[in-house]
């Protein structure tokens, strides 16, 4: 498919295809995707969800909860999640996962090679992930409770605090210069 593709449908199974941009996930989807032989050559990216002020039951639970995105024997050049409780589970490496500032909590149970948390004031990443790089740009409270590995977890904030679960293991720490790891790091 030439150009982007919009998923606006929950429950939704792509086999088999190339997407030569964007695949775009609305807040519609918001209990299941699932992808097979995808090759997305552009950002998976999974929108927010909706707006707490709609009158919809249904559509108030989709602000609450983010889809399952199942990627199995697929490629994608990053993820990007805009919304909150989203699993992503995929059999292969993604090379990058995009953590958007109002996402607290997310579900990774993948080999990831970097993720980006950019400005979020508290975020839980839980899951079964092995993680060669945590970019932790500005994160106030990072809890990270996945069963798994961290290569290099670099935390650009001195103010910030982040909780490592029993079951992490980080190599390779980097913090600010004249910072006390101390106060940045709980386990």
């Amino acid at each position: 498919i030439d150009g982007n593709l919009t998923v606006n449908a929950d429950f939704t199974n792509l086999k088999n295809m190339t997407i030569n941009e964007d695949v775009i996930l609305t807040s519609t989807v918001a209990n299941n995707f699932d992808a097979n032989g995808l090759n997305i050559q552009g950002e998976l990216v999974i929108a927010e969800g909706a707006q707490a002020q709609l009158a919809s039951l249904n559509m108030v639970a989709n602000s609450v909860n983010g889809p399952k995105v199942n990627l199995s024997n697929s490629t994608v050049k990053a993820i990007i999640t805009k919304r909150n409780n989203v699993v992503i589970t995929s059999n292969n490496k993604l090379p990058e996962l995009k953590v958007a500032a109002n996402v607290s909590s997310i579900e990774l149970n993948a080999n990831v090679e970097k993720v980006t948390v950019s400005e979020s004031e508290t975020l839980q990443i839980k899951g079964s992930a092995s993680i060669d790089n945590m970019d932790v740009q500005q994160a106030t409270n990072l809890d990270l409770a996945v069963t798994g590995s961290v290569k290099q977890l670099d935390v650009a904030n001195a103010n910030a605090k982040v909780s490592l679960g029993e079951n992490v293991a980080v190599e390779k720490l980097v913090v600010p210069t004249d910072s006390n790891i101390s106060t940045i790091i709980n386990d």
